[in-house]
């Protein structure tokens, strides 16, 4: 009976508990860009966009109270491409914009590539638009959502290529680019031992679950609903709420072991 409850104790000693990884969305606004890495969107031509709020020429006027921030880029004409580049460290990113549920001067469906690092080009078209119109324009308009990919540094172009005039119609080509969305995972999925002095330690070497090939792939449904970033000093506090939750617990657990085996 002696050796079983050392053998249990010598088990409970080494029973170890996951610190589960914090997955946190963070935003890239048209204007203000990525207030964590300071990162600014890139538009190509720098000449043919401009910030929409406040914007004396431009047509198309959203409203400012629906949009993030408050601010949107705009872009138009006939013919010719636009792009935009956006730098991220994360597992998925959306790219959300603003669009006109009717306008006769420009349409807003036109072709669309994107391309991910070093990878070659996609095609797809714009996504169709779910929601409820506010004063004639979409909010929240899913662009482009990629998602399964490494939480490593990525760059993400965009480009579009507006419509030129035809027999059929002689609209233009409208982009209202608002925000970009990013997930990244923050890293602290490690398995950690609880030692006898109630500390954690990482086991060197090990990891906690294996993934299959990251892929990516455009999607055209995303939330209708305006982001706010966590910040860093928020997930600091959700990780010391974990870790203090298991260090008692643990504690605890080897008190009624200690009291009723010995």
């Amino acid at each position: 009976m002696t050796v079983y409850r050392r053998y249990l104790f010598i088990s409970t000693l080494s029973f170890s508990h996951l610190v589960l990884s914090v997955l946190q969305d963070r935003v890239i606004d048209d204007q203000l860009g990525d207030p964590f890495s300071q990162f600014m969107p890139i538009y190509e031509p720098p000449d043919l966009w401009q910030q929409g709020n406040g914007c004396q020429n431009c047509t198309l006027r959203p409203s400012p109270l629906d949009a993030e921030q408050a601010t949107w880029h705009d872009t138009s004409g006939s013919s010719g491409s636009r792009s935009i580049q956006f730098r991220f460290t994360g597992v998925s990113i959306a790219i959300y914009g603003i669009i006109a549920k009717q306008n006769e001067r420009f349409t807003f469906d036109m072709n669309w590539s994107y391309t991910l690092d070093d990878s070659e080009p996609t095609s797809y078209t714009t996504p169709s638009r779910t929601g409820v119109p506010l004063d004639n324009f979409y909010y929240n308009c899913s662009l482009l959502s990629l998602s399964n990919l490494p939480n490593t540094a990525h760059t993400l172009v965009m480009e579009a290529s507006l419509p030129a005039p035809s027999p059929e119609s002689s609209r233009g080509g409208a982009i209202l680019f608002d925000y970009a969305k990013y997930r990244f995972d923050d890293g602290s999925d490690s398995p950690s031992v609880l030692t006898t002095d109630g500390s954690f330690t990482t086991i060197p070497g090990s990891t906690v679950a294996t993934s299959g090939t990251s892929q990516t792939q455009p999607a055209t449904t995303v939330p209708s609903s305006n982001p706010s970033g966590t910040s860093q000093a928020d997930a600091k506090k959700k990780h010391l709420a974990v870790i203090l939750g298991l260090t008692f617990g643990g504690l605890a657990f080897l008190s009624f072991i200690l009291t009723f085996f010995f």
